[in-house]
């Protein structure tokens, strides 16, 4: 992680103490959360729990001067309210299940890399999952690298962005 720069990490509740702890161990600072509330969390099928309808995001940092592009009060709560992702926005696998189980909605994704970074910024993902973020930073013109160990959401994140390049430029091409 370069100076200054911001690590988020999207966490169970139940381990966020671990993480803030971890992560002060190897000299990040915390300093803040962001809260996403899903308008239509999963169904609770043995009805013994809460339904799931938050998913929580941890703010590190490796310096004081990092980036904080505040806009104006309205758009910079600590939390968002959106639906999970649903229809064309859901990726699907082969048979037409749901691909990845913990897809962000790409509207999350792109309001936090243009909080946390400018213009031509570089972007690691190191769990890319279906390429969300590398597809955000394709839209907001910063440079990413996204990391993914299953094969099956990798292949799935290089054609949302190929898709993106065919209706930008008309040609195929990975970034």
């Amino acid at each position: 992680m370069e100076k200054n720069g911001v690590l988020g990490i999207w966490f169970a509740e139940a381990y966020g103490g671990d993480l803030i702890n971890l992560c002060k161990k190897h000299s990040l600072t915390y300093f803040d959360t962001f809260y996403w509330h899903k308008t239509n969390p999963m169904p609770q099928v043995r009805k013994r729990h809460f339904l799931s309808s938050v998913e929580t995001c941890l703010f590190f940092t490796k310096g004081k001067d990092y980036t904080f592009n505040f806009s104006n009060q309205n758009n910079m709560h600590d939390f968002i309210e959106l639906p999970i992702c649903m229809g064309k926005k859901r990726l699907k696998d082969k048979i037409g299940n749901t691909l990845h189980p913990t897809q962000k909605p790409l509207k999350i994704i792109e309001h936090l890399i243009k909080i946390f970074s400018n213009v031509n910024d570089k972007v690691l993902d190191l769990f890319s999952g279906t390429g969300t973020t590398n597809v955000a930073c394709k839209k907001l013109n910063r440079k990413c690298l996204g990391i993914e160990s299953n094969e099956e959401y990798y292949l799935a994140s290089i054609e949302r962005l190929n898709q993106i390049n065919r209706t930008k430029s008309g040609v195929l091409c990975w970034i």
